[in-house]
């Protein structure tokens, strides 16, 4: 508490009012206007409830650490936030993810996503040891035991974040790009084990605080698919919602919308809070790039007759890059900034990784799903619309989608209106009416260590230096 009164005492000084303008050259006419702070954990329970369409919502926010709060659980009430109970530094599941993450040899803030893609591939054996360094208490929060940890010494994300506990008693850790042995599989398998089970009791307590029937869960540890579909399963809450950009990315949004709800006690409006807000670019700016890399392109204006191609090269096992629109928020590809092709044979999983996402193995990739035909090919009864619910794929459509099939027989699954993004929608129609399966593979505009593609250069160098097979920007579209 102590620390975090210095922290608002400094959000109002001249010193940071100085670092604004010298560093992010802010104009000082604008530094003369008051200065808010918000809250990190409340930024980020604010743009997952305001973005929800939820009139009241009970509020779970995991991360690694905001100022002091690791984790928030709260209530909105329309313009009305109570929080409810914190947990606070050093405890954390997000640096306990990020502590495994490093120990097996991925990057911190990076990684955490594969480690949760190569979970399945093991088995949680290490229950007992984790059950002595993270558990739940009776007052519905979780404590650590930090003799296994270092990252409350240091916060370097470059030195360990583990002791040399975890050392003796799982060996010594993994060096960056070397074989991934059945003791890395297990760790991951544990780790994700211990994350949905303070995931739950959390939510669980949570509901027994607020008995409300809707969730929002928002923080890093909201991009955990998987745990955020156990807390589904395994929970009273009947509604969940997590904001695409569920991480720090989306704390911007969120602390505009506490100030204008909250602080100025605005009534709170339906917006429609679309995850396409980035850049987009004009057919003008895509035939530019095109000729500054001296391409074949031809150009087709009606989007049928667009979506009708691109299905076409889908069914004939094509590989392709899809370029449309504002580009997504937050860290998945929500079909604007993709790379699609067809949900089977099984081998296009292993063909994707290797020859165009330069990335490993075990990773897996995403089904697009019309929100018109999902239930048929997934076990889930609520729309999926941003990636962040892992389920499993109903068995008798296994084979049909043998590519976006994780090897415990789940799928990370996006959802996809006609209403939110039509010419997507439209190009997954046209795909079932000539295959009769709603569903494409989808995966992020980009290829291993580098960002999801944002202009149309970004995308032609990709393109160039992978094996996709077409190119499609906006109404062009180039061929391998």
């Amino acid at each position: 508490k102590g620390a975090f009164i210095k922290l608002k005492k400094f959000f109002i000084s001249p010193n940071f009012t100085r670092l604004l303008s010298k560093e992010f050259h802010v104009p000082m006419n604008l530094l003369k206007k008051k200065i808010i702070g918000v809250e990190h954990h409340v930024a980020h329970a604010a743009v997952a409830f305001y973005s929800s369409h939820f009139k009241s919502s009970a509020i779970l926010s995991i991360d690694g650490s905001g100022e002091v709060a690791t984790t928030l659980l709260g209530k909105f009430q329309g313009n009305k936030f109570t929080k409810l109970k914190q947990v606070f530094f050093p405890h954390s599941v997000g640096l306990l993810y990020s502590t495994i993450t490093q120990f097996l040899g991925f990057r911190i803030d990076n990684g955490e996503g594969k480690v949760m893609g190569l979970a399945p591939y093991g088995e949680p054996v290490y229950k007992d040891i984790f059950d002595k360094m993270i558990w739940p208490t009776k007052n519905g929060k979780f404590k650590m035991n930090m003799s296994y940890f270092r990252y409350h010494f240091t916060g370097e994300k470059k030195t360990p974040f583990y002791s040399k506990k975890i050392v003796r008693l799982f060996g010594k850790p993994r060096i960056k790009e070397s074989e991934i042995t059945r003791r890395d599989q297990n760790l991951a398998a544990t780790l994700q084990d211990s994350t949905e089970k303070i995931g739950i009791h959390l939510a669980r307590h949570l509901w027994d605080l607020t008995r409300e029937k809707n969730l929002c869960i928002s923080g890093g540890v909201a991009l955990n698919s998987v745990m955020n579909f156990k807390i589904k399963q395994n929970t009273r809450f009947k509604n969940i919602y997590i904001y695409p950009a569920s991480s720090d990315a989306g704390c911007a949004i969120g602390s505009a919308y506490y100030l204008y709800y909250n602080l100025m006690n605005n009534a709170v409006q339906k917006v429609t809070q679309s995850p396409y807000l980035g850049p987009a670019y004009s057919d003008e700016q895509i035939e530019e790039a095109c000729k500054k890399f001296k391409l074949k392109y031809t150009v087709q204006k009606d989007p049928d007759r667009l979506t009708q191609f691109a299905a076409e090269k889908i069914k004939q096992g094509k590989i392709l890059g899809w370029f449309q629109g504002r580009m997504e928020v937050g860290p998945r590809a929500l079909g604007n900034r993709s790379i699609i092709c067809a949900p089977f044979p099984g081998k296009m999983k292993d063909i994707l990784n290797d020859r165009v996402k330069h990335r490993e193995g075990f990773r897996p990739f995403a089904p697009s799903a019309k929100t018109e035909g999902y239930k048929k090919y997934f076990d889930i009864d609520t729309p999926s619309p941003y990636m962040l619910l892992v389920c499993d794929v109903k068995k008798e459509k296994l084979d049909q989608v043998a590519a976006i099939t994780h090897v415990d027989n789940t799928a990370r699954l996006q959802t996809v209106s006609k209403e939110e993004n039509p010419l997507y929608w439209k190009l997954i129609d046209k795909y079932e009416k000539i295959s009769g399966i709603p569903v494409i593979l989808n995966t992020s505009f980009n290829v291993r260590g580098e960002p999801i593609v944002s202009s149309p250069e970004d995308a032609i160098k990709c393109f160039l230096g992978t094996h996709m097979d077409y190119l499609i920007m906006g109404h062009h579209i180039v061929k391998k």
